[in-house]
């Protein structure tokens, strides 16, 4: 098992495990995660809001955007994400591809915002309008303001296994941030 460390400059809240009352866009702790390989696969646990969670099974969300934290260094196709959210829904996906980019624009714009954001609505807004909603959004995840700043955005293309393909190696990395 590999550990990375790492320090979250940004509201580690946003990874539901430390903050400091009125300090969430400062350093608040350092976070070991452990990373492990399971047959040359790492699979990541993220939490995901059961919005979002019901879009990936319906096939409408097919890449998902998060801080681009130490975590995500050694992602690569082919791995497996599992999501949850709080109301014990599950999926697992494979990994289909990896974009890195500095900022929320940047990837909302390379990725398509319907892609990532399925209910931002094409049909009633501009480009524009949609890119900038899709960073309204991000943006309103804590310590996502700030942590892009210091991480930049990572997507993951996304493909929904609803049999739960490969789900055995699903315990093989926890990754707890929040989108």
């Amino acid at each position: 098992m590999k550990k990375i460390s790492f320090t979250l400059a940004a509201a580690l809240t946003s990874f539901g495990l430390f903050a400091s009352p009125g300090s969430s866009n400062q350093i608040d702790s350092k976070i070991e995660t452990p990373v492990q390989q399971v047959q040359g696969q790492n699979v990541y646990h993220l939490s995901v809001q059961k919005e979002y969670l019901d879009y990936i099974k319906q096939g409408k969300k097919v890449a998902e955007g998060r801080l681009n934290v130490p975590s995500f260094a050694d992602a690569k196709k082919g791995d497996l994400i599992h999501f949850h959210d709080d109301e014990g829904g599950e999926a697992t996906c494979s990994i289909t591809n990896i974009g890195r980019y500095n900022t929320f624009h940047k990837m909302l714009v390379s990725e398509g915002v319907v892609s990532m954001l399925p209910q931002i609505d094409p049909d009633k807004n501009t480009s524009d309008e949609m890119v900038e909603q899709g960073i309204d959004i991000y943006q309103s995840f804590p310590g996502y303001k700030v942590g892009v700043k210091v991480y930049g955005a990572i997507s993951f293309g996304i493909l929904y296994h609803p049999e739960g393909k490969d789900h055995s190696m699903a315990n093989a990395v926890k990754v707890n941030d929040r989108s």
